[in-house]
């Protein structure tokens, strides 16, 4: 997803939130009573976050698109604290004139880009001197592997040294350099704190709840790498960040569904709709598994005939004829069990078949 969309017709993706809110979560420690300005804003999420949850003194929302910066000021425009403008990144200088920052961030622009060397000594300008630079660039190579693939919005795929090289010819040496990737897990939630209620709609995007207490076990083998990342981010200022920040959402496992006959308690649609969607994958399965096993005993079978045409004289075959459906018939019985009704008709045909030549 190129942008995180909040109008009223989208529904609400939690993971497409905490994909796009989690780039900002390495900013949550340094905003408190700081200026920011928010490169790319979008519609705006990432600016409210910081002016509303994070202390910002003062934030600027600039993007490009003019439906974005409308719905930016349509959803976030309230704050005292929080500024929107529609211009392109090469036009800031015209727009902000000789205003300069403690923060500026930039996520998934530079790919944008087609001259992103001006854009990285735009915003250094744009810095106060001891400020905080934060840039993202995707891995698009992940997800395009092959030279004839690109993403149609994006000038360039970046792998991490050509990000690094580019960015650090503009901003110096990057104090750090991170990756992004997905975390997945359990959690301890309290109850009645607002964590454990739902979204109501894409905008609650901003309704977030800063965690510190977090643990990080390792991956089960296989290390994260800039191949396998999927972004890359670099901070260029004189911080500590911590060694994980991250956006997670609380994802409940779905009910169970008693059957309609049993009228135990009525289901929703969608947890209905989920129970279905499971029992049909567990049959499925299991016919495929049954299917699989008789399959095995038809070969076994016509092993089994094809050896004794091969060794039984002609004149005994009539004898044997009579004898081998039983053959089928013990084999049935110990498959009948593991065997679907689906395929009862296929092994009727298969015995008709076989006595009647």
């Amino acid at each position: 997803m190129e942008r995180l969309s909040l109008n009223a017709n989208t529904a609400y993706d939690p993971m497409e939130a905490a994909i796009h809110v989690g780039r900002y979560s390495i900013l949550r420690d340094f905003c408190q009573g700081k200026t920011v300005l928010d490169i790319a804003c979008g519609e705006g999420y990432g600016s409210a976050i910081i002016a509303k949850e994070w202390g910002a003194k003062e934030v600027i929302g600039v993007d490009i698109s003019e439906e974005a910066i409308n719905s930016a000021q349509s959803n976030f425009g309230g704050y005292d604290n929080l500024k929107f403008l529609q211009c392109s990144v090469y036009e800031l200088n015209n727009i902000i004139k000789n205003k300069k920052f403690d923060i500026i961030v930039s996520l998934e622009t530079i790919e944008h880009l087609e001259l992103p060397e001006d854009f990285l000594r735009i915003i250094n300008d744009h810095k106060k001197q001891n400020g905080l630079i934060v840039i993202s660039c995707p891995n698009d190579n992940l997800y395009y592997p092959t030279e004839m693939e690109k993403n149609p919005f994006h000038f360039k795929k970046y792998t991490e040294d050509d990000f690094y090289e580019m960015a650090e010819k503009a901003l110096g040496k990057a104090a750090y350099k991170l990756r992004g990737a997905p975390l997945k897990g359990y959690a301890n939630i309290s109850v009645n704190t607002g964590l454990d209620q739902k979204a109501t709609s894409s905008v609650d995007v901003t309704r977030i709840q800063d965690l510190n207490n977090q643990l990080l076990i390792l991956s089960p083998g296989v290390d994260l790498t800039s191949a396998n990342c999927s972004y890359y981010m670099g901070v260029w200022g004189k911080i500590t960040l911590p060694k994980l920040a991250g956006t997670n959402y609380v994802s409940p496992l779905p009910l169970p569904v008693i059957d309609a006959e049993d009228d135990m308690f009525d289901a929703s649609p969608e947890v209905a709709l989920s129970e279905k969607l499971r029992k049909t994958e567990s049959l499925l399965k299991s016919e495929t598994i049954s299917r699989i096993a008789a399959n095995e005993e038809i070969r076994k079978l016509e092993g089994i005939i094809v050896q004794l045409r091969s060794t039984i004289s002609i004149q005994n075959y009539s004898r044997i004829d009579q004898d081998i459906p039983w053959r089928v018939v013990g084999i049935y019985k110990r498959l009948r069990p593991f065997i679907p009704n689906s395929l009862l008709n296929f092994m009727a045909r298969f015995v008709d078949k076989f006595r009647t030549g």
